[in-house]
């Protein structure tokens, strides 16, 4: 109204804002114990990203009071990793994420039970393991295995080669990452070595094959 508006004009905008300081960085809790989950994503969880994945772990870990380690600063995070995970588009029967804990006591039995009712669908864990707060399932993950039926024509040339070119033109020593492989019925059984905790991806397997995710 004209009122309000003659009386915005008896207090003007000053020449500079002052704010308080920020306050202390909030100071995270030590973590006790690790936790790994085993899990699969199959059906239509096989299109959720690790963005995706990450979501729907935090959200489930915070319904099921999880005693999770959290990141310092101002915005902190749960903190934990999924482990050599799988592009979007690709089944996974036996993957792991790696869960810091800063309480011991836990009751992950009946957490993966009941988790199950809340995951999305074709999403639930599987299995747990507790480790010490300085150990690391990758360590004690040697290889995993790849099974892949293709739908059209392909080839399996590529494991004749000694050095291939990958998606991103860099190249590849397969028999540093390739343990073994079998191939019956149609369906190829490939196993991998878990060098320096990454593993040969599934996308230069299937372009050296003639196929791809789509």
């Amino acid at each position: 109204t004209p009122s309000q508006v003659a009386e915005l004009k008896n207090h003007p905008i000053p020449d500079r804002l002052e704010f308080p300081p920020p306050g202390e960085k909030r100071q995270t809790r030590p973590a006790v114990a690790k936790v790994v989950f085993v899990f699969e994503k199959v059906g239509f969880a096989r299109f959720l990203s690790v963005l995706d994945l990450t979501g729907a772990f935090t959200r489930t870990f915070r319904r099921f009071r999880l005693p999770l380690r959290y990141s310092g600063g101002f915005n902190p995070k749960p903190k934990f990793a999924i482990l050599l995970h799988l592009p979007v588009g690709v089944e996974g029967f036996g993957e792991v994420v790696e869960v810091e804990l800063v309480e011991r006591g836990f009751d992950f039995k009946a957490f993966v039970e009941n988790s199950r009712h809340f995951l999305p669908e074709g999403l639930r864990f599987l299995d747990y393991q507790v480790l010490k707060p300085g150990d690391s399932v990758l360590s004690k993950i040697p290889t995993a295995t790849y099974t892949i039926k293709p739908l059209k024509e392909f080839s399996l040339d590529f494991l004749r080669g000694v050095v291939l070119k990958d998606c991103a033109g860099r190249s590849v020593s397969l028999p540093e990452h390739i343990k073994s492989w079998h191939f019956k019925d149609g369906v190829l059984e490939i196993t991998l070595k878990v060098r320096n905790q990454s593993l040969l991806s599934i996308r230069d397997i299937l372009m050296w094959m003639g196929l791809d995710l789509e």
